[in-house]
């Protein structure tokens, strides 16, 4: 399973005169629930109501959410390729593509 960091982090916009940068939290959860939706990958209706219950349990999550490989696989996908981030971005993109892997046991009955 891969552990997905979803906190939000700081980041900095600046003014449009540039002078005055205002701090706000990137809410990394809506951000990786918005790109598995993003238009550019030109999702199929099947393929769409499986990442809506992909989305759905990274809403749930709280802090960090962990996933089987092949919902994973879909957000790194969707990540490689959705065009358009910036700087601010990184610490976003370092949480998705640097996921780590984590054992999990199953719960005993």
């Amino acid at each position: 399973m891969r552990k997905i960091d979803l906190r939000p982090y700081t980041i900095e916009i600046p003014s449009p005169n540039g002078e005055e940068k205002t701090k706000i939290p990137l809410n990394v959860s809506q951000w990786i629930q918005d790109v598995i939706f993003h238009p550019d990958l030109k999702l199929d209706g099947r393929e769409t109501i499986l990442r809506g219950k992909l989305a759905d349990k990274i809403a749930e999550a709280k802090g960090e959410v962990l996933l089987e490989e092949a919902d994973y696989h879909k957000i790194k996908t969707a990540f490689e390729t959705i065009k358009g981030f910036g700087k601010m971005h990184i610490e976003l993109l370092n949480r998705v593509f640097e996921a780590p892997t984590v054992e999990v046991e199953p719960k005993k009955k």
